[in-house]
């Protein structure tokens, strides 16, 4: 049976459009055949089907689109009644329905009907034709109480008359009231409702319309112009200093045709960018003369100039009627409507609940769609070197609008800012950037002349190389600036991407960079390659293209099923050709096992299964081919244009791949919509792979990799200038050795290693270590000294702790290219650690390629926090654009503590809510409800929160700007006194708290202080985490402080006994290295003292994602 969405309402003039058109979106996405049927329409062809069926490339014949018109219907209800009517459209829709998996059903527009209850007649079809309702309430220039009424009024209607009510959408309602009316709404029905707000430049009329609407003569402008939205009407009266003053950006300036003063003004001010206007309308019939024109047409070419011979006010009266409208010729409107229901409506729940039937294929708009919306899943800054380029900036405003990626434009700035002015493009605060002028050009020459320094390349000389677009432009992405780069509109294909080779250069794990194309057929994705890059690789290097082609084609949500193609099939021919496709078959199937890999074989054996079974009945991969890899660039480039031309199939591409950050190239003869799709891929190759939960899998094989039967894992937490390790068997959780380099890169360097098995006592060395490859190589010489070695067989993986993970990073991940451009992006909130983590991820991947990495983030503990407690109370869309959001830190000594506390007192982690207090130099609280954190103390970086050795914690941040107006401090300074001479170093010049206490004893009042405030901030955490949590069963002190200093813990606590809060001072004064309480026998709430384990917890959730079982429940954990 056919599945039907019904879109309705309850009056005119709530923009249902904006709904109707945005269903059809995620119908698109997942069903290949979508009809469209509206019941009742007032004229024919109906302006919304006509953009539905331009945009979506609908079949369907318009003649069966429609049931009836009004009049025709009015005059059958009046003789024969409703229920005749209502027959007669039953068997109008059916006879559509039956050519279509879904049906988008298109209601009554309450305008002009003379239908009597037209929402009961909506109901009624709807449950006549089997469809499910989305309803729209209307909410311009209501109140919030008026916006709630109505739409719990309208839900109450259609659920009485027997509908099944999918969703409910409040749209058009004022900005300002859009977050309370969806609080109120979220827990007043039983079915979603999504609120959107009013957007102006949807109901604001084009210039065109203005045109047709009042028969106006179009003295100057172009189609570009004529499509522009007049956001707001300025009538020209005054003098042209007091006139400029009122112009606002968008609109149409209305004033007689002899005011040639106004009208040369006006132009030049949008010339000029302040402001830019949609255009002119002159009234009395009245011209300019033609030099007057001339000079209108040199200030903004483009902008319309229009005259009518009307008056000001009657002209008035008629613009202030009009109201822009979704149509074929507006798909700029098409572009904000859908932007605006994506980001306001969630449409993975609302595409669950249609329950559309999903297509076996995949269209060129479904595969299209699911680019845009992976791209918007994770948002990536993307640069376009091109910026004064009208198809880039036309692809611009459709990234932007649609919430694709974030943008960077490169080139004069205001000549991109004219450009888009003349082309009526809103570049909204996107960042614009001239490569001239910069100040990033000296730091980017720098940086040139260091990596072509063999090239014989100066400072001097980088300082005028760095000043082309596309050098400065893949310099932003080396640098982190950007995540990836497209260009190639205007530029040559060597110019896009010579810069990549010199700076970017190519993955580690790839031998050269080369290309594909996503070749969209009518009912599949195939993807070529290489059809763009190397003119005749040889067999090493098709391995290499095939092995990259299978990794970008599943990362794009295609099943890798590799045919390397050749002029023969299986062992059938011989020569130098078949003989380098036979090899290059035999190399990727030696390095990746895994994947299904089949050659050399002919094109039509591999995608015809008729074929296939002919002439290779046992390959799982002939007849079913997804991944097409040709033996040479002629080859490839001739077949890619050959199905593009002859089978009408979409291009998408070429797509490089192997670089270690993504860079594009576009065709000259690139349209907007190939932009577009451009920018999207390279947004989605830029971003991390997503986090895998962990649960036992196997990692895949590849050449050399160890069995993950495997028990051992080696830990690294590697410093600025130290690494941190253990070496442990996760058999029975056993540390096996243990160690620390510090001091790295010094003349003295200093290791210290401590054997755990079979005894031996610790065994230290000094002297110059270099870097951190030398101090792993020093650490694998000490392991293997106890036959402990990094070649062991043993060794399963190698588990790295990672400071920052940021949002996304939610599990313990397997490293790759993409994990660590991501790691990297998180420098500028983690400065001091990432690098430092990178480094020692980077420097054990050198040594052991072979072996799993896995990324354990301090952050990914924290990602459970709800939004309240996660965001910070500042303008939302800047804080999203800057990833600006508490993360919190130390996780892996939280999530260790909370569930080790859990044990001690008897319990699963998922029945205990518990405070835990990590103090060390480094401090936090967190909030765990049922084994998950609700809140922490730290928050974007480790700033913030409790009092700590060297770091302030809480701090009002006007502090900050009265540092850097009183006290004339730089933005260095004032970090350097945050986090390095404030907390406890600042409070009294010391940070370790053995010293601070042995201060208090001699009667020292500065260290009295810092302990004050110290434990002050401690009790106003605790007492928050309180009312957070409600219930509190536990409080687990941690760390280095919090292990050892038992006057903290005293402090901590005393006086908060109404809290059922209290230690047993004898219990309080012992120490050990077990988790203990020391709270006394029958207190309401425990307080323990749990020692961090943040090594053994990382390699718990390490060999959890590489290994074959979970190893939580040995240890810590579920017993």
């Amino acid at each position: 049976m056919t599945r039907s969405v019904y879109v309705t309402g309850i009056d005119r003039g709530d923009g249902r459009q904006v709904v109707e058109l945005g269903v059809m979106e995620l119908l698109t996405r997942q069903v290949d055949r979508v009809g469209v049927f509206r019941p009742l329409v007032h004229h024919s062809p109906d302006r919304l089907f006509e953009l539905l069926r331009a945009r979506y490339r609908l079949s369907q014949d318009p003649a069966t689109v429609y049931g009836m018109d009004y009049h025709e219907a009015s005059a059958l209800q009046a003789e024969r009644g409703t229920d005749e009517l209502v027959s007669t459209l039953v068997d109008r829709f059916h006879a559509v329905a039956r050519d279509y998996d879904v049906v988008l059903v298109l209601g009554t527009d309450y305008a002009d009907t003379q239908l009597p209850d037209e929402l009961s007649l909506n109901a009624r079809l709807a449950n006549e034709f089997g469809a499910s309702v989305i309803s729209v309430v209307g909410g311009r220039k209501q109140t919030t109480e008026s916006v709630l009424a109505e739409t719990r009024n309208a839900y109450r209607a259609y659920e009485n008359l027997g509908c099944d009510v999918l969703a409910m959408v409040a749209n058009r309602v004022a900005r300002a009231d859009r977050d309370e009316i969806a609080r109120q709404l979220e827990s007043r029905l039983p079915v979603p409702c999504y609120v959107v707000p009013d957007e102006p430049a949807l109901s604001a009329p084009t210039l065109a319309q203005i045109a047709q609407t009042l028969d106006a003569k179009v003295l100057l402008g172009d189609d570009s112009g004529l499509a522009r939205d007049a956001l707001d009407f300025v009538f020209g009266g005054a003098m042209l200093p007091n006139f400029l003053t009122a112009l606002t950006p968008g609109c149409l300036v209305v004033t007689p045709g002899d005011r040639a003063d106004l009208v040369v003004g006006s132009l030049a001010a949008h010339s000029a960018g302040t402001p830019p206007i949609a255009g002119l309308l002159l009234t009395l019939d009245e011209r300019p003369g033609d030099e007057i024109l001339t000079l209108a047409a040199r200030l903004a070419p483009g902008t319309p100039v229009l005259s009518v011979p009307g008056y000001s006010f009657p002209t008035a009266e008629q613009l202030f009627s009009l109201e822009g409208k979704l149509n074929a010729a507006t798909p700029r409107k098409a572009e904000t409507a859908l932007g605006l229901f994506e980001r306001y409506v969630d449409t993975g729940e609302l595409l669950g609940r249609v329950s559309a039937p999903s297509s076996d294929r995949v269209t060129p708009m479904m595969f299209e769609h699911k680019l845009l919306e992976q791209a918007r899943s994770n948002l990536r800054r993307i640069v376009l070197p091109e910026g004064t380029e009208p198809r880039v900036l036309h692809a611009a405003e459709v990234l932007l609008r649609r919430g694709v990626c974030e943008l960077t434009l490169l080139g004069p700035v205001d000549q991109i800012r004219k450009r888009a002015a003349d082309l009526g493009i809103d570049l909204g605060d996107t960042q614009l950037i001239d490569p001239a002028t910069s100040e990033l050009r000296d730091s980017f020459a720098q940086k040139y002349a260091e990596l072509r320094a063999h090239k014989g390349v100066t400072v001097e000389l980088a300082y005028d190389v760095v000043s082309d677009v596309n050098y400065f432009g893949t310099l932003m992405v080396q640098e982190g600036l950007a995540d990836g780069m497209v260009s190639g509109s205007v530029h040559s294909t060597a110019a896009t991407i010579r810069p990549a080779f010199e700076i970017i250069k190519t993955r580690p794990d790839a031998g050269i960079v080369s290309s594909v194309f996503f070749m969209c057929l009518a009912d599949k994705v195939l993807v070529y390659g290489d059809c763009a890059v190397n003119p005749d690789p040889n067999a090493e290097q098709l391995a290499d293209i095939a092995i990259q082609s299978a990794a970008t084609a599943e990362g794009f949500g295609v099943e890798p099923r590799i045919a390397m193609l050749s002029y023969s099939t299986g062992t059938s021919g011989s020569g130098a050709d078949v003989d380098k496709v036979r090899e290059a078959t035999e190399l990727v199937r030696r390095r990746r096992p895994d994947l299904s890999v089949e050659g050399p074989i002919q094109y039509d054996a591999a995608v015809e299964p008729s074929v296939a079974a002919t002439k290779l009945p046992e390959s799982e991969v002939a007849g079913q081919a997804t991944v097409l890899i040709f033996p040479d660039l002629n080859t490839g480039n001739n077949t890619y244009k050959a199905v593009q031309r002859s089978a009408g199939a979409i291009a998408v591409g070429p797509v490089l791949q192997g670089l270690r950050k993504p860079v594009n190239d576009l065709s000259r003869g690139a349209l907007v919509q190939d932009i577009v799709t451009t920018v999207a891929i390279t947004a989605i190759q830029s971003q991390p792979p997503r986090p895998v939960p962990p649960r036992p899998r196997p990692v895949p094989p590849r050449e050399g990799r160890r069995p993950v039967s495997s028990s051992r894992v080696l830990v690294l937490n590697s410093g600025s200038s130290s690494v941190k390790y253990q070496l442990l068997d996760m058999r029975d959780s056993s540390r096996l050795a243990m160690g620390l380099v510090e001091r790295i890169g010094e003349q003295v360097s200093r290791l210290k290693h401590t054997p755990l098995a079979g005894g031996g006592g610790s065994r230290e060395w000094t002297g110059p270590i270099a870097d951190h490859d030398a101090a792993l190589k020093a650490v694998a010489a000490e392991l293997a000294k106890d036959g402990l070695g990094l070649g062991s067989p043993e060794l399963a993986a190698i588990g790295h702790r990672v400071v920052h993970g940021g949002k996304h990073f939610t599990e313990p991940t397997v490293v790759d290219d993409a994990v660590l451009a991501e790691i990297e992006r998180l420098i500028p909130v983690a400065p001091l650690h990432n690098p430092a983590n990178l480094t020692g991820i980077r420097t054990a991947q050198a040594l052991r390629p072979d072996l799993p990495q896995v990324a354990v983030f301090d952050t990914a503990f924290h990602t459970t926090m709800p939004e309240s407690a996660a965001r910070y109370a500042i303008d939302v869309e800047t804080a999203d654009r800057h990833r600006i959001r508490r993360y919190g830190f130390h996780g892996t000594s939280h999530a260790y503590v909370s569930r080790a506390t859990a044990k001690l007192l008897g319990k699963a982690p998922e029945e205990v809510n518990v405070i835990v207090l990590h103090l060390g130099n480094g401090a936090s609280a967190s909030a765990v409800r049922g084994g998950k954190c609700v809140d922490t103390s730290m928050g974007l970086t480790p700033l913030e929160g409790l009092v700590m050795g060297t770091r302030s914690g809480d701090l009002d941040p006007a502090v900050i700007f009265h540092l850097a107006r009183v006290g004339d401090m730089s933005i260095a300074e004032i970090d350097t006194l945050l986090n390095k001479k404030s907390g406890l170093i600042g409070l009294c010049g010391d940070n370790d708290m053995r010293e601070i206490r042995r201060r208090i004893d001699e009667g020292d009042e500065r260290a009295q202080l810092a302990f004050d405030i110290y434990i002050h901030r401690l009790k106003k955490y605790i007492g928050a985490y309180y009312a957070v949590l409600g219930r509190v069963d536990a409080i687990a002190f941690t760390a280095g402080v919090g292990e050892n200093a038992a006057p903290v813990r005293e402090a901590a606590v005393a006086g908060l006994e109404q809290l059922g809060l209290a230690v047993d001072a004898e219990l309080n004064a012992v120490r050990g290295d077990e988790p203990r309480l020391i709270s006394p026998a029958g207190a309401r709430v425990a307080v323990a003292v749990v020692p961090t384990d943040e090594e053994l917890e990382i390699a718990t959730q390490t060999y959890a994602l590489v290994g074959r079982t979970d190893m939580r429940d040995r240890g810590v954990g579920n017993d």
